[in-house]
């Protein structure tokens, strides 16, 4: 049951992230275009295309989560015995699920603060930017969840 909702959750972000990257890049290229051919570059370009870009960094980072490809020194860690090893993958797991309930606080206590905000080119509510803060928490509390699940099976030898 879990994987079909770990499994629908990553096509739904994966899709998002690709419709916002895409914006990104065409907000990006018709500001090249009407900076130097038109010689008029729209004042809300560069704005859209930094909230987009935050979007998608943090639904990103929850994607990555989800997939375990985030970054990671691991040099030290393919050193220690398969059993250590799980165990540390689960302690890790662990200390990202305080992290993303620290985003998910944070974040939430951030927007009735910005709610009222307007950004300054496009003259909407900040809320809608910093909103990604709590919405890529949840995905990655989720997303370790499943992670954890898995760490425990597999320290207890189920597969």
């Amino acid at each position: 049951m879990y994987k079909k909702l770990i499994a629908w959750m990553n096509q739904l972000l994966k899709t998002v992230i690709v419709i916002l990257f895409t914006m990104m890049v065409l907000v990006v290229f018709l500001q090249v275009v009407s900076r130097y051919i038109f010689e008029s570059p729209f004042s809300w370009s560069e704005e859209l295309a930094r909230y987009l870009s935050i979007w998608v960094t943090f639904l990103g980072a929850a994607v990555a989560i989800g997939t375990r490809n985030h970054i990671q020194i691991d040099v030290f860690v393919n050193l220690l015995p398969d059993k250590l090893r799980k165990y540390n993958d689960l302690l890790v797991d662990l200390l990202q699920v305080v992290f993303a309930v620290i985003m998910l606080v944070a974040g939430g206590l951030m927007l009735p603060i910005v709610l009222d905000n307007l950004t300054p080119a496009l003259q909407i509510s900040a809320g809608y930017v910093y909103a990604s803060i709590p919405v890529s928490a949840v995905f990655m509390a989720l997303y370790l969840g499943s992670n954890i699940y898995e760490d425990i099976m597999e320290i207890k030898g189920v597969n």
